[in-house]
């Protein structure tokens, strides 16, 4: 079934917005077709936007390795205050555990001794074989950063791979671990007064990529910390 152009318009805004997720959900509702046929045509349009619309999307950090100097100036957020939030991202890992389908969420914190983030010395302190000089990055809203999570974290697959959601466990994380997530994280850094961005690389991340990947910096001058939660599904 071939999209009409409003239909292809409203894909192609979730995935210059890096919601590829949102993207496939799209295409299956306008399509009717299967899992497998909505990401290939979402993966191959993706590709020829980064082409032939490339300036809309991030752009890569500037340096490409990290300062020794100054990660020596990142001191990593102890354990015990993360606890919390990990609970919650261990239960929602538990209920979208299904057939072919598993969820891996991290979350780590730094305290910064300055009011600028750096990117790629955050990164690599959490994450020592990312790629951070490699990767792209982008501001983002609140708003965008919930709507990206929930369409990860609400991602229902198909009959052969899947979270296989009952009734209960929908609800329960609709209703419970989501905002409780919200709320552990804001705990840590208040949501509302962070600056955020995007992270696009996987490379190094915890999980294997699939199905969906998120990772996004959560930076709050006014208390110089900086979260970062990632998200990955493999089958």
């Amino acid at each position: 079934m071939a999209l009409s152009t409003l239909q292809l318009a409203s894909i192609d805004t979730y995935l210059t917005s890096g919601n590829v997720i949102a993207a496939i959900r799209e295409y299956r509702a306008f399509t009717g077709t299967d899992l497998a046929a909505a990401k290939q045509f979402v993966d191959e349009r993706y590709a020829e936007l980064r082409v032939t619309i490339s300036t809309v999307f991030p752009q890569p950090i500037v340096s490409t390795s990290p300062d020794p100097a100054i990660m020596a100036t990142i001191a990593l957020v102890a354990d015990r205050e993360l606890a919390a939030l990990r609970r919650v991202l261990d239960q929602i890992e538990k209920v979208l555990y299904g057939l072919n389908y598993q969820v891996t969420l991290s979350a780590k914190a730094v305290a910064l001794s300055h009011h600028s983030l750096p990117v790629i010395e955050t990164m690599a302190t959490f994450y020592p074989k990312s790629k951070s000089g490699m990767a792209q990055t982008m501001a983002i809203t609140v708003e965008e950063l919930k709507s990206g999570v929930i369409d990860c974290l609400t991602y229902e697959g198909d009959s052969s791979s899947g979270p296989q959601f009952c009734d209960l466990n929908r609800l329960r994380l609709n209703d419970l671990l989501i905002p409780d997530m919200w709320s552990e994280i804001s705990a840590i850094t208040p949501i509302e007064e962070c600056t955020i961005l995007s992270y696009n690389d996987d490379t190094g991340l915890p999980g294997f990529y699939v199905f969906w990947f998120f990772a996004f910096l959560l930076h709050c001058p006014a208390n110089g910390r900086c979260l970062v939660i990632t998200g990955m599904s493999s089958d």
